[in-house]
Parts: structure tokens; C-alpha cells; sequence
């Protein structure tokens, strides 16, 4: 979704520039440019998208190092972990796929050949390259990476993962994939099982942080595959909720919701099981006062997988592709809001004239 924002809003900047006659640029200034608005506007989650689903190779430093540190200078901790962790992956699954492919036509290769290669020369979009070179390059690629991940961390004063990727530097350093911790549940996570796991959790916990901690160890029960079945499901229900109404919904009961918040929204509605999400989605209005009990804002779902999946196994959990549910054009305004959605307005008390 935001990688095709990004295109049509570029596309309007070169069509702007030539409706104004001015000179044509290079299209790498044109992207920087728009990256700067986004920046500006604060679309951090969108921005994060876009870099994450456009650069799959890792490749796209210059773009993203202005952004990294604008948002080390603001303080956005959370947008900043949810890029680096991002890139991360992305360098990792392309060093570990080399590996995987240098030992099967060089299998008695070493860890000092591989080290001791000269990259000085070394260009990462030519297919010219050996694959013990790339292997190298990439090696160090991932390494340098991490270490700016650490170096941003530290100037935020956040040193949750600083132990992680100490343990993430050894390994890639010395080319050693963790081994999964041992499994204790077998099952395979399907819907029913997802629902069963979201269901069990929140009925025995008190509020919805000591869900998290109770879902994060559950799952962490699972097979590394089986966590990402659970990413994937929970990938679907969240892109299923990517509705207009539903925003309109989150903005009349909270007296306001931004994009990043209808995110926290929609892993809220997930995290409160399918009897709830089926009521929220199909807008069952006469049963939705008794389910907001609580502000409807739930961020760290929207990572606990990934998390958890760091956790088992000592690496980043692959990406997980689900079909988009592109949100449409928004067929309403705060200011519109009580005459679109009269009874929900109703039921919640909200006034517009009355918003800040």
C-alpha cells in the first residue's frame, strides 16, 4: 500500500515540476525530495513500508541513512527498531541464502577464505561477482548494519536488545546459524488454533499488557514455522480490518485517531478474539459500547511474532506475504462524522464541535 503511494505522489512531483517549468531532475533527487515530505509529515509507518517493500535488497542506504537519523534526533524509538529490524532481516536472508548456495558448490569453503576476500573493488549489482565475494561483502554488509542499529540504540538510551545483537554479531560473524531451542507444542497453527491461543490468553489475563506477556510465551512454545503461520494469520485478519468505517469507528470512540493509531487499533480488535473482531468488523452497533473497555490501543501485537520468533530462534523471522487490503478513500471527515455514522456518534457521546 505505501509503495504504491509513494510512486503516484512521485509521479504528481515530476508532473508538478513540469507544470511549473522547472528543470528536470535526477529521480533519485525526486525520491529524496518526496522522502523529505513524508519526513515532515511525520508518515513514519508509511515511510517504514515503503523502504521495507521497495529496497528487498538492502541496497537503498542512501535513501534511508537521512531518515535513520531524523528519527534517532526526534526520539521515534519505535519507528526506528521496526526499520533497522526491517533491514536487518532483509541483509540477513540475502547472506544466509549466499551462504546456503556457496557451500553447496564449495563446501570444503572457510570461514578465512571468506573473511580474507579483497572487496575493494567489489560492485553488488553485478552478477560478474564470485559468490565467495558477494558472500564476503554481504557478511560485512549485515555486520556494518548491525552496528548502526546498536550506535542509533545507544543515542536513544535504549538498550533492550543490546544483548541480542551482541549474540546476532557472533553468529554472523563467525557464520554460525542458531539452532531453533527445543519445541514443546507440536500443533499446527491454523485459524481455530489462532483464535483458541488469542481467546486463552486474554480470559486469563487482567489487562491487555499481561496478554502480551502470556501470548509472547505461549507462542514461544511453537515451532519456528508455526510462529510464522500465526504472523500470517494475524497478517489476514489485520489487512481484513483495513476499512474506512472501522477508522471512522476508532475515531469516534477514542475523540481522534491518526494513521498510526488505527494500526494499534486494528491489532487491539484482534487481540480481543473472533467473537469480538466479527462483531467490530461487521459493525454490529447495538453490541459495540460493552466492548470498548479499555482505550483500544494495542502496538505490540503488531510485533510480538517477530519478536517471539527472534527469540526462538536467534535470527529475524522472514517476511510474511499476505494479500493487501488497500484502504479506500476515506468517505468521511471529523467534521462529517456525526452526520455519516448518526447512531455510533450516539452511542459514544462524540461531538464533533467539541474536538480540540
Amino acid at each position: 500500500m505505501s509503495y504504491g503511494k509513494f510512486l503516484d505522489e512521485l509521479e504528481s512531483l515530476f508532473r508538478s515540476r513540469k507544470q511549473n517549468n522547472l528543470p528536470q531532475q535526477h529521480y533519485k533527487k525526486t525520491f529524496a525530495d518526496l522522502r523529505d515530505i513524508w519526513i515532515e509529515d511525520c508518515r513514519y509507518s508509511e515511510l517504514n513500508a515503503f523502504i521495507l517493500e521497495n529496497w528487498d535488497s538492502g541496497n537503498g542506504d542512501d535513501f534511508v541513512n537521512p531518515y535513520s537519523q531524523h528519527l534517532i534526533q526526534s526520539g521515534e524509538i519505535g519507528h526506528f527498531k521496526k526499520l533497522w529490524k526491517g533491514i536487518l532481516r532483509i541483509r540477513m536472508n540475502k547472506m544466509w541464502s549466499l551462504y546456503n548456495f556457496l557451500k553447496k558448490v564449495q563446501p570444503n569453503v572457510t570461514l578465512e577464505e571468506i573473511k580474507s576476500q579483497n572487496l575493494s573493488h567489489f560492485n553488488q549489482y553485478s552478477s560478474e561477482e564470485s559468490a565467495i565475494k558477494s558472500l564476503s561483502w554481504q557478511r560485512e554488509y549485515l555486520l556494518n548494519g548491525i552496528d548502526e542499529y546498536k550506535q542509533g540504540l545507544l543515542l536513544m538510551d535504549d538498550e533492550t536488545e543490546l544483548d541480542y545483537l551482541k549474540k546476532l554479531n557472533y553468529s554472523i560473524s563467525n557464520l554460525i546459524k542458531p539452532k531453533p531451542k527445543p519445541t514443546y507444542d507440536n500443533r499446527k497453527i491454523d485459524e481455530s488454533l489462532f483464535w483458541q491461543l488469542i481467546e486463552d490468553c486474554r480470559t486469563n489475563s487482567q489487562d491487555k499488557y499481561e496478554f502480551i506477556e502470556r501470548l509472547s510465551s505461549k507462542l514461544g512454545e511453537f515451532k519456528p514455522k508455526e510462529i510464522m503461520n500465526f504472523e500470517k494469520i494475524f497478517s489476514t485478519m489485520y489487512e481484513k480490518l483495513n476499512i474506512s468505517e472501522l477508522w471512522a469507528l476508532a475515531y469516534i470512540i477514542r475523540k481522534g485517531c491518526g494513521d498510526d493509531e488505527f494500526d494499534y487499533f486494528k491489532a487491539w480488535v484482534i487481540s480481543k478474539g473472533k467473537e469480538t473482531y466479527n462483531t467490530i468488523f461487521e459493525m454490529q452497533i447495538e453490541k459495540l459500547v460493552d466492548i470498548f473497555d479499555e482505550d483500544p490501543q494495542l502496538e505490540e501485537l503488531l510485533y510480538l511474532s517477530e519478536n517471539v520468533y527472534e527469540l526462538r530462534t536467534g535470527e529475524y523471522m522472514p517476511p510474511v506475504k499476505v494479500k493487501k487490503n488497500d484502504l479506500q478513500r476515506l468517505n468521511w471527515t471529523a467534521e462529517t462524522l456525526v452526520k455519516d455514522f448518526p447512531e455510533i456518534c450516539r452511542k459514544f457521546e462524540f461531538d464533533n464541535n467539541r474536538l480540540e
